[in-house]
């Protein structure tokens, strides 16, 4: 048996009244959001004992959720240990097989894996739940009218057949069919690996562009000490001789090394808040590379329309003496 597990979901999501996933029904708006919370109240995996942890996730679901292409964040409870975080993750890449490999198969992408405090609060088929500083929703069951909460059972989501799944109010992220009690043996079997192995990393990206911050500043000092550091000067590049082109080349050299060290930086909330805009589409790296692409390449072609422009001003300056003689007209004509 490669695991035992008992426990509760709790599941909210951005959807109205009742989540229609649990009846197999598409959201109310696209992309429905949800947090997904898997409580163990005793159970072991693999004969690592899991009992009291909480595995957790944020979901953007695109369409109707039985077609899957979920992107998700996951989130492991900080108290777990190494061998135990392993575990949790074995079976939720689907890994060991088992009701819970066929949940996430519906997953597509995973975009990181964080440790973080997790609260998990049940009282009845009531509760709360908390990730980190990322999310938190509190969970009310509606009532019949007998007073006892409301309940699917045998739903299409359902992954253990016969157990409840309650229908709640959910703030803050809408209402929800929530708090499925789970209870179930995994068989074993082998499912292979999951597309949600795939994973786009935040912190990596970031790292990446930081590195590349950092290079692009290390570069501009040892330029700047080279024998060509009179090409970041804007005065000592007046003076330098040579052919039109070849100057050219190494001032936009120069210019989109700049661009990197100093612009780059001032973009990145422009680039997160564009990576926050399109994450659900299926083009979505394509198009953070080509919102990077293209603001350098702006900025490039700025610096050659610039460098131009001084190179022209310069030649009618030398063409005319008064000009010459009164620089500051050019200054004030500019500002």
């Amino acid at each position: 048996m490669a695991y035992e597990l008992e426990g509760a979901l709790l599941e909210v999501c951005t959807c109205n009244i009742l989540c229609p996933c649990w009846v197999g029904e598409d959201p109310d708006s696209v992309p429905c959001q949800s947090i997904m919370a898997w409580h163990i109240d005793k159970g072991t995996i693999d004969g690592v004992d899991v009992s009291g942890l909480t595995l957790a996730g944020l979901m953007d679901i695109p369409g109707n959720v039985l077609n899957g292409n979920w992107r998700a964040m996951v989130y492991v409870d900080d108290k777990s240990t190494p061998q135990q975080e392993e575990a949790l993750l074995n079976v939720w890449t689907g890994k060991l097989g088992g009701p819970v490999a066929d949940l996430v198969k519906l997953i597509g992408e995973v975009v990181g894996v964080e440790r973080v405090p997790i609260t998990f609060d049940l009282d009845g088929v009531a509760g709360t739940v908390k990730i980190g500083d990322v999310a938190e929703a509190e969970i009310v069951a509606y009532k019949g009218a007998t007073g006892k909460e409301s309940a699917l059972y045998d739903t299409v989501f359902s992954t253990i057949p016969g157990s409840p799944a309650y229908v709640p109010r959910s703030y803050p992220l809408g209402r929800a069919a929530i708090s499925q009690r789970m209870g179930g043996r995994s068989p074993g079997d082998m499912y292979g690996e999951p597309m949600w192995m795939r994973v786009d990393n935040r912190k990596l990206f970031a790292a990446l562009l930081v590195a590349l911050i950092g290079f692009a500043w290390a570069s501009l000092w040892v330029w700047g000490q080279s024998p060509y550091g009179r090409y970041l000067d804007h005065t000592q590049l007046t003076e330098v001789t040579g052919e039109d082109a070849t100057l050219l080349v190494f001032f936009v050299g120069a210019w989109t090394v700049m661009v990197f060290a100093m612009m780059l930086p001032t973009s990145l909330p422009l680039i997160n808040m564009f990576h926050v805009m399109t994450r659900g589409r299926p083009d979505h790296l394509s198009l953070v590379v080509l919102l990077i692409v293209g603001y350098l390449g702006i900025w490039m072609a700025f610096g050659v329309a610039v460098h131009l422009a001084d190179v022209a001003l310069h030649a009618v300056v030398e063409q005319n003496t008064w000009l010459e003689a009164n620089s500051w007209v050019i200054g004030a004509g500019i500002l």
